[in-house]
């Protein structure tokens, strides 16, 4: 490929057949290509062909047993102007873009890297830094017990993160892409290590629940709890996940097991 075909564009440069534009920002840039390129609708086109209606979101009985579909209904509840969701690696990703967010929401994820254990210090890091917005974090249990410890630097500081722990007993995203012994993990006690980190004087809080009832009356306790983080730990069963996260660790397994390039 010529060099001349390719555009680089960084955060405050643009870089093309060996010269360099400085101080340009990438808002800018993204900006002034869009008003000059030719609209081309056929990837919008072809989503709307494949995408799935969404769900009714209807509750389930108070009593039933906990879903992923009753958690997300219910996270939707405390979705507001002033919330930011952060997502976890696995379906926590798939889960979280099933919420409807309202004008000044945000969501953070980080599909891109796929990184086991990033959400709950980012989800501490960004409650630091925007103690106005409400901070609510969706984790696996997995993935929680990479970084657990950063819940601690979240009641050190007081701040009011939610977090909800799909507690799934195992590796989910990895049971889709290649199921095996080493997707099993200790069960931890995660709403007793809450306590744990409390030590004495913190004021964090660890919930269990195992139903819808129980689920409301903890997401109302965690909203009320504006000196440390609330943990709430949803028991689902191992095999309760989306069809997208099924579809895309079929994708994945296919691409894992092609054969390496010829050098």
């Amino acid at each position: 490929m010529p060099s001349g075909s390719v555009l680089t564009a960084d955060s405050d440069r643009v870089h093309m057949d060996g010269h360099d534009f400085a101080r340009v920002r990438m808002r800018d840039f993204l900006s002034g290509l869009a008003r000059r390129a030719e609209k081309r609708d056929a990837t919008m086109v072809e989503y709307k062909r494949i995408r799935s209606d969404p769900a009714r979101e209807t509750a389930t009985r108070p009593d039933a047993k906990l879903t992923r579909t009753e958690i997300v209904r219910q996270i939707q509840g405390l979705v507001s102007s002033d919330s930011t969701i952060i997502a976890e690696t696995g379906d926590s990703w798939f889960n979280g873009m099933r919420l409807r967010l309202l004008h000044g929401a945000r969501f953070e994820i980080e599909m891109q890297w796929g990184s086991i254990g990033w959400s709950v210090p980012a989800a501490f890091g960004y409650a630091v830094g925007a103690r106005n917005r409400r901070t609510i974090a969706m984790i696996g249990d997995g993935s929680f017990q990479l970084t657990a410890q950063e819940v601690a630097q979240m009641i050190r500081q007081k701040l009011p993160v939610i977090i909800f722990l799909i507690n799934s007993h195992g590796y989910t995203i990895e049971v889709e892409i290649h199921d095996g012994p080493y997707n099993n993990i200790k069960n931890w006690d995660y709403a007793g290590l809450i306590q744990a980190f409390n030590a004495e004087d913190g004021r964090g809080r660890g919930l269990r629940v195992t139903n819808g009832s129980e689920l409301s009356s903890a997401i109302e306790e965690a909203v009320t709890n504006l000196n440390g983080p609330t943990l709430i730990e949803c028991i689902i069963d191992r095999d309760d996940c989306s069809s997208e996260l099924i579809s895309w660790g079929r994708l994945v397994a296919r691409a894992n097991a092609r054969p390496p390039s010829p050098q």
